[in-house]
């Protein structure tokens, strides 16, 4: 039988869920980089290790006059295909803060666009 998702937080106040939006050319590095640095504590949900949950859609902004964008150009409305990643981060919150730390060192964008949700145990 596996194991339960919440027995494997020695703290039910421990969990979390990171979401970020990422170009899809970037998903695949930003994923290992994170999973390198956090194997035990980024993407474990029960049995499963290095699990993500990845969609794929359209983000639109227009970069602000003094924006330096990775993609496009300020005061120019920018359309990219990118990807939107779910994990499970284990550890609590100190372990959230260091893995939204790497995300922004090794994500491409100049501002992230991220999520950071708790999660509850219900058994």
């Amino acid at each position: 039988m596996a194991e339960d998702n919440c027995s494997l937080a020695s703290d039910p106040e421990s969990r979390f869920k990171l979401i970020f939006l990422t170009p899809k050319s970037s998903t695949q590095d930003i994923l290992q980089y994170l999973l390198k640095k956090f194997p035990r504590e980024l993407g474990s949900i029960s049995p499963q290790k290095h699990s993500a949950f990845i969609t794929s859609g359209m983000d639109q902004y227009t970069p602000g006059p003094e924006a330096n964008p990775t993609i496009g150009a300020p005061g120019v409305e920018e359309r990219v295909d990118e990807n939107k990643v779910e994990m499970v981060v284990n550890g609590g919150v100190e372990v959230l803060r260091r893995a939204v730390n790497e995300l922004k060192l090794v994500h491409p964008y100049e501002e992230v666009g991220y999520e950071v949700y708790r999660l509850e145990c219900t058994s």
